[in-house]
């Protein structure tokens, strides 16, 4: 787990949301279908009035709490203390639970994207994906290099942002389900390993956000190789309860939602995530 890149977090004085989340609003950014183009009725460009919404900057020592907190939860491994770290990164650093979603939505839009592939490989949606699938399991790959093959595949479109990040939590969230499952097929999941891939991605995800944007404060806490190992396990696992938690209704009432529908699942279950850890802090 973790990220290979150091970091000391995001400064104050700067916009709460970073200048490129105006284009993952607008659709890029993410694993998206765009074979298609809209035919647009008119070639003039419509001029929109000029507004100027002021930006919301964030405050000095915005994680200052958050770190206090983590630093704790290093040190003693309580529970609390890590319950309380994520609610001011998410309240205080972050300016809320909807803002930490809108920060991961390439995130979001990444596991979307792969639960998408992975529905077009079984379902055989076209000769080119039929032809990728015969090409791979002609080199009678490992379930390693089956999963390998399936992140180079839905993470060479290009322009992904936070791409080191997913591509790592991807490969880990795979690697859980071949734990869990030694004789999984990759390319035929049900929908209970399509969830728990999900739910694994996603707390992978946010634990790899809070560590960069805290600053990685584990590293500095002086904490044995195996005390840092069983800390940032224990980071995934209480965030993997939670996102489960939050994800569980959905589970038998859209078995399989459409790619749209289960974007926004996955959007709110974040945001209903970091709400909870909210209510630990004033």
């Amino acid at each position: 787990m973790g990220t290979s890149t150091s970091s000391s977090g995001p400064a104050s004085n700067i916009p709460m949301d970073p200048p490129w989340l105006d284009d993952i609003n607008a659709g890029s950014g993410g694993i998206q279908n765009t074979d298609t183009e809209s035919d647009g009725e008119s070639t003039v460009e419509q001029q929109a009035p000029e507004t100027t919404i002021p930006e919301e900057l964030a405050p000095r020592a915005r994680f200052k709490m958050a770190r206090q907190n983590l630093g704790e939860f290093a040190q003693t491994g309580s529970r609390e203390s890590f319950k309380k770290a994520v609610g001011y990164y998410s309240k205080k650093g972050m300016g809320g639970a909807s803002n930490v979603a809108k920060r991961m939505k390439p995130s979001a839009n990444a596991i979307s994207g792969l639960v998408s592939f992975l529905r077009d490989v079984q379902n055989n949606a076209t000769e080119q994906l039929q032809q990728w699938v015969k090409n791979l399991m002609s080199q009678e790959p490992s379930v390693e290099e089956v999963a390998d093959a399936i992140i180079e595949r839905v993470t060479s479109e290009g322009g992904m942002i936070d791409e080191e990040s997913i591509k790592n939590s991807m490969a880990n969230a795979l690697s859980d389900l071949y734990e869990q499952n030694p004789e999984i097929d990759f390319l035929n999941l049900n929908d209970d390993e399509t969830w728990n891939l999900v739910e694994n991605f996603l707390a992978y995800e946010a634990s790899h956000r809070i560590q960069l944007d805290i600053g990685q404060l584990l590293e500095g806490e002086k904490l044995s190789p195996k005390e840092m190992v069983e800390r940032t396990e224990e980071m995934y696992d209480y965030l993997r309860a939670e996102i489960s938690a939050q994800i569980q209704p959905y589970k038998t009432t859209a078995n399989h939602p459409d790619i749209n529908k289960l974007n926004s699942i996955i959007q709110q279950a974040i945001e209903s995530t970091f709400l909870v850890f909210e209510e630990t802090v004033e």
